[in-house]
């Protein structure tokens, strides 16, 4: 037997409730071998559902109410694996490298990487649609939800309800499907005024992962303003900025350690490291490759033009010693 769902039809117009009854009586007449189930879900008095009356009135109704369904506990533990496929990424605060943890974990697992953002003052249909368009690829590959505040939440909360338990859903004109087997992330907004997790369709699923804080293990060595900015640094630490003009040409590429040492020194003072967040390090390390790189250009800042090369030095620490006018978001005073 087939399995089919409808959740509120109490958002059906009378004239489709009355249609589908007949329908319905029909199928039962002419092919009364071909059998189905239907669940109904919904939270109205069915005294006032055309549906729901013409289903008792045939005698196909039975009526699950409050104290006849799941207690929290084995609910929650329902949804955990209806979810395995399912994947909740949340933070603490913003800019702790989401989208970029996401990103890398679909790399490792070699599929299509597909990013779908939900935030703002949504249309139905037209989300719908996006996603319907994608379908193809989500075959093949990952799905990142990328959650945002939005100006619906109840009806938002709906479409991942749907989404995810039953992988479709259609509340407009448009139906649209996720395959069964996909893998799902889903990226929570961590701004302040958020409020996705209180949304009751994470209310019963566990975060699979929490990012607390800054992960320096993650840093990507393979980004050439941190190596540059980091050889700079370098050499300031060894003091050879004193007696040699330092040229990027002559750069080495640094390990992860060697680069997360460097750039966490001048970088972590007066920040509390709670609210350190890669937002606030890519400012520092975009400042300081343009300044660092100018300053190697500069004829007038050689060993060779300076009467005090110390001066090199007094004014490259000048420089790091500011960098929280610039670096400093005040994220802990926003979260306090």
């Amino acid at each position: 037997q087939s399995f089919h769902q409808l959740i509120r039809p109490e958002l059906l117009s009378q004239s489709v409730q009355d249609q589908f009854v007949r329908l319905l009586r029909s199928l039962m007449k002419d092919k009364p071998d071909q059998n189905f189930r239907i669940g109904i879900i919904t939270t109205s008095n069915i005294r006032n559902q055309q549906l729901i009356n013409g289903f008792r009135s045939m005698g196909i109704v039975d009526i699950v109410r409050d104290q006849d369904l799941l207690n929290k506990t084995d609910f929650q533990q329902l949804i955990q694996d209806m979810n395995q496929n399912c994947r909740l990424v949340t933070s603490q605060i913003t800019g702790l490298g989401k989208s970029t943890m996401i990103r890398q974990e679909v790399e490792k697992l070699k599929t299509k990487y597909v990013k779908f953002p939900i935030y703002g003052d949504f249309d139905v249909d037209t989300l719908a649609e996006r996603l319907r368009s994608k379908y193809s690829e989500l075959e093949i590959g990952v799905l990142h939800l990328d959650i945002g505040t939005t100006a619906n939440s109840q009806q938002l909360n709906e479409i991942l309800y749907c989404l995810l338990l039953f992988r479709n859903f259609r509340f407009g004109q448009i139906a649209v499907s996720i395959p069964i087997e996909t893998l799902v992330y889903i990226e929570l907004d961590a701004s302040p005024d958020a409020i996705l997790n209180e949304l009751p369709s994470f209310q019963h699923i566990t975060p699979s992962i929490v990012i607390d804080k800054v992960d320096w293990a993650t840093l990507n060595i393979g980004n050439k303003e941190i190596q540059v900015v980091a050889n700079y640094l370098q050499a300031i630490v060894s003091k050879t900025i004193t007696t040699q003009n330092v040229n990027p040409l002559m750069f080495k590429n640094l390990d992860l350690k060697t680069c997360s040492d460097l750039i966490q020194g001048p970088f972590f003072p007066g920040k509390d490291v709670n609210y350190t967040t890669w937002t606030q390090l890519s400012i520092f390390v975009a400042v300081f490759h343009r300044l660092f790189t100018g300053f190697s250009s500069n004829i007038y800042f050689s060993v060779e033009s300076l009467p005090e090369p110390q001066l090199r030095m007094d004014l490259a620490q000048a420089l790091l010693q500011s960098s929280n006018l610039f670096t400093s978001l005040s994220l802990e005073t926003v979260r306090k």
